[in-house]
């Protein structure tokens, strides 16, 4: 029987990729966070919202490339597969996630980027990027 490890987001960029170099000055890899926001009315008619907040990581010549055109703020969509690690902490044994990126497209709204061949079901689910205070550290 065959798995499956794949994921792919659309959101928007909480702050600049953080970038690491080998010693050679070359790019080794590009990690950001990723909100998408997930919104609905419930049974009694009211808004309701939740942003989730997703770790991503690009690896050499995609991390250049991350490194060069992502932004604070940009509208992407990251195709990857989802990554466990663990660590322990104060003697307790925690599991991290993260999105191993495979590949990446620009959505921001700019002349000359990428837009979206259709809207979003919700026409309100990508307006907006969510408030930097919102962002994990």
């Amino acid at each position: 029987m065959k798995t499956k490890n794949r994921i792919d987001l659309i959101g928007f960029v909480g702050r600049d990729p953080d970038v690491s170099y080998r010693d050679d000055k070359t790019v080794l890899n590009a990690r950001f966070s990723l909100a998408t926001t997930e919104r609905w009315t419930d049974s009694s008619g009211a808004k309701k919202e939740r942003t989730e907040w997703h770790r991503v990581v690009f690896w050499d010549r995609l991390a250049e490339t991350v490194a060069k055109f992502v932004h604070s703020g940009s509208f992407l969509e990251v195709e990857g597969s989802m990554h466990s690690s663990k660590y322990e902490k104060d003697g307790v044994m925690h599991t991290s996630w993260q999105v191993r990126g495979f590949d990446f497209r620009l959505l921001d709204r700019a002349a000359g980027d990428v837009v979206p061949s259709s809207p979003p079901s919700d026409s309100g689910a990508f307006d907006e990027p969510p408030a930097v205070g919102d962002m994990p550290l």
